[in-house]
């Protein structure tokens, strides 16, 4: 698999690249990856290493800052009510549950909802 470096390319965002520098997605914080899917990123498998701190919501908060709409896909219970207290809703996405943010829906999220 290959790492994104690129903040425009569709794929995997690796801990430590130029873009997750960018948003504190940073080894030191969280064990995982993200992955971008046009407009949107998608938040799966992560772990804060650091929990109770606010590194989670300081990474969402730096993704919305950058205009990207933010699906995290089967969320653990404590995560959830982050989500929801965030603003987030369930939706279906590809096989799973993703939940969104909204009001900020873009081409990809219109179509989570649709399904």
């Amino acid at each position: 698999m290959e790492i994104l470096e690129a903040e425009t390319r569709d794929g995997i965002i690796g801990l430590d690249s130029t873009f997750a520098k960018e948003i504190g997605f940073v080894k030191e914080k969280f064990d995982g990856y993200l992955w971008k899917d046009g407009e949107m990123i998608l938040i799966s498998f992560i772990n804060s290493k650091q929990p109770n701190q606010g590194n989670f919501s300081r990474l969402l908060e730096a993704l919305w800052s950058k205009g990207y709409t933010i699906g995290v896909s089967s969320p653990s219970d404590k995560i959830v009510s982050i989500l929801k207290r965030k603003g987030f809703a369930p939706y279906r996405y590809e096989d799973c549950i993703c939940w969104i943010k909204e009001p900020i829906l873009t081409e990809v999220a219109k179509r989570v909802k649709q399904k």
